[in-house]
């Protein structure tokens, strides 16, 4: 049984090695976020991405726990730099990525406001 920074750090480093298919197994399976990891698998990048994102280290700047079956993970990786969020949902004995969450976080206002309160690790 992993815990919910495990499997995040196991679905962000499937991504960034281009392995969808792993990725998945990480992932709350429902009809958007099979969509939204559709169009990540198709993205087109240059070779020199491909290379920067496969070889990145993953950076976790916050976890907030919302309860004991949510979190929030704010992270980068060393190759973009650029902060993004996922919401962990335990299902089961796992925890899984719900991927909508990193598109449309904006509009959950509770969990923002709780993400906010956080302090970030660096």
């Amino acid at each position: 049984m992993d815990n919910d920074v495990v499997s995040a750090t196991s679905f962000i480093r499937a991504a960034l090695k281009g392995n969808f298919d792993l990725a998945r197994t990480y992932m709350l399976e429902d009809s958007v976020n099979n969509d939204y990891m559709d169009v990540a698998a198709r993205s087109q990048r240059t070779a020199d991405d491909r290379q920067g994102l496969f070889d990145a280290s993953i950076i976790i700047h916050k976890r907030a726990e919302a309860n004991d079956s949510t979190t929030v993970i704010v992270y980068s990786n060393s190759y973009l730099k650029q902060r993004d969020t996922l919401k962990m949902v335990k299902k089961g004995d796992k925890w899984l990525v719900d991927l909508k969450f990193l598109f449309d976080h904006d509009s959950d206002t509770s969990l923002n406001k709780f993400l906010a309160a956080i302090p970030d690790k660096d």
